[in-house]
């Protein structure tokens, strides 16, 4: 019974001491995000050149690969749901 009672004691304080940390961490992610937002934007690797960025991800030949085990799997679980 004793240990029962010791463990529950002890998630309930997990619980209110969470809700006690979440605002301090939400506090400190928000200030390190103003500090990385003041960075000043990347420069090149060559002094006469800016920085290239390339095609977006989905418009590149090789994020279609990627696509067709979501494909797949959108696929299976799709059969899934119908026969049941």
């Amino acid at each position: 019974m004793r240990s029962q009672l010791l463990a529950r004691r002890w998630f309930q304080m997990g619980g209110a001491m969470s809700r006690v940390a979440l605002p301090g961490t939400l506090i400190a992610n928000r200030v390190a995000l103003a500090r990385v937002n003041k960075l000043p934007e990347p420069a090149g690797g060559l002094p006469r050149y800016g920085v290239r960025l390339g095609k977006k991800v989905l418009r590149r030949a090789s994020s279609l690969v990627a696509l067709a085990p979501l494909a797949w799997a959108i696929w299976v679980v799709a059969n899934i749901i119908n026969e049941v």
